[in-house]
């Protein structure tokens, strides 16, 4: 594989990029596992053909991650902060949808179609 040519722009970019992601550990953490291993070799100072040969992807495909994380990033002005997650119990569904998180679960019918209403008022208990 031969590397590219680039730019003193995107050479720049690339090193303010790695600068960034060695001082801030808690970005790389916050990413994917494929990115997670991107942002690693970037940080160490791995060249971009070195990362797609390493990852088995196509140099373009690093660069377009280089500029996506790099916008992502420098956009804020800011130290780039962990992302947080949803918890739940195991196998819970957070995400509500389109059925504001009730329904078939897959597992069958969790009983939220409701009964009969009720018209008459109840009988007094008699004590």
């Amino acid at each position: 594989m031969v590397p590219r040519e680039y730019g003193e722009e995107e050479e720049r970019g690339y090193r303010e990029l790695r600068d960034l992601l060695k001082s801030t550990p808690g970005l790389v953490r916050s990413l994917s596992d494929r990115e997670q291993r991107m942002a690693k070799r970037i940080a160490d100072g791995e060249r971009p053909y070195e990362i797609a040969m390493a990852e088995g992807v196509s140099e373009d495909s690093v660069w377009t991650f280089v500029r996506a994380l790099s916008n992502a990033v420098m956009a804020t002005g800011q130290k780039a902060m962990s992302r947080g997650y949803e918890t739940a119990g195991l196998g819970s569904d957070t995400d509500p949808g389109v059925t504001g998180g009730y329904g078939d679960t897959g597992f069958g019918a969790i009983g939220t179609e409701g009964g009969e209403p009720v018209t008459e008022e109840p009988e007094e208990e008699k004590g």
